[in-house]
């Protein structure tokens, strides 16, 4: 369990993962995964689309920014709400390149409720 605002902790799961589904290949996979890890609850979303190149990755979380060529429609604005969301939670995020599918993963790290 998370402490959080719940009509934005909507939109923090459904964005990356609409992203990794948009992204995805047809015939593709996608993983979704919860964990956690000492005071932290993790959301991991992985792909086996074609992963943001590590150069890209801080930018992606800018606004209206889209990486050229991706052939995909969109407004750039997703992550861009999800960091900022996270960040009104006192959480993180990291992509990097999924192990397992070879494509984008997505880890977010907001900080477990514990009784």
């Amino acid at each position: 369990q998370v402490l959080g605002d719940e009509l934005a902790l909507g939109p923090l799961v459904r964005n990356p993962l609409e992203n990794a589904v948009r992204y995805t290949p047809d015939g593709g996979s996608i993983i979704v995964s919860t964990s956690s890890e000492q005071d932290w609850a993790k959301l991991n979303i992985e792909d086996s689309g074609p992963g943001i190149p590590e150069e890209s990755r801080d930018r992606v979380f800018d606004r209206f920014h889209r990486i050229v060529g991706s052939g995909v429609e969109g407004s750039g604005l997703g992550l861009a709400i999800v960091r900022k969301i996270i960040d009104d939670h006192g959480g993180r995020v990291t992509l990097n390149t999924s192990e397992a599918l070879g494509g984008l993963a997505i880890t977010v790290w907001l900080q477990r409720y514990v009784l």
